[in-house]
């Protein structure tokens, strides 16, 4: 299977994309940093999804219709599964979104879900929040933000 990367400029860094002829398989906050795959670099496989993406940072687009294919665990793919149903602009805690996931007491899980989570942008961790004392009091908790505010929660010890 041939696979294919490429970078993206956004308000919030360069985004790295690694997509096979038919899927984006993974989007990654740290451009190719975390794309360790063998992979072509070819732009013109990601038009239709930089198109996505500069009308998404536009505030012009709230739904992606990219093909994308997670590979995951079975209780991953529960909680993927609901984050895609959260509305544009709402947001849901660890905790609810645990509880719709079918195991509410899995807060944690749902969290370290979310961190692995290979493409945060389309599949709406943008809009789980991590526990509060993760958020910064500066940031205002919009869509962009929590997703930078997410991943750096991630990254803190």
């Amino acid at each position: 299977m041939i696979l294919y990367k490429s970078t993206f400029k956004t308000p919030i860094g360069t985004l790295g994309l690694l997509a096979n002829k038919e899927s984006l398989l993974k989007l990654s906050f740290k451009g190719l940093k975390d794309i360790t795959e063998e992979a072509e670099e070819d732009k013109s496989r990601f038009e239709s999804i930089f198109t996505e993406l500069e009308e998404y940072f536009a505030g012009d687009r709230e739904v992606f219709s990219v093909n994308y294919l997670l590979d995951t665990s079975q209780f991953a793919a529960r909680v993927y599964k609901e984050m895609v149903k959260i509305p544009y602009g709402n947001t849901l805690s660890y905790s609810e979104l645990a509880q719709k996931s079918g195991s509410k007491l899995a807060y944690r899980a749902v969290g370290t879900a979310c961190g692995k989570n290979p493409l945060p942008t389309f599949s709406q961790v943008k809009n789980v929040l991590p526990p509060f004392k993760y958020v910064k009091k500066n940031l205002t908790p919009t869509p962009v933000t929590v997703s930078y505010t997410h991943l750096r929660a991630h990254e803190t010890p």
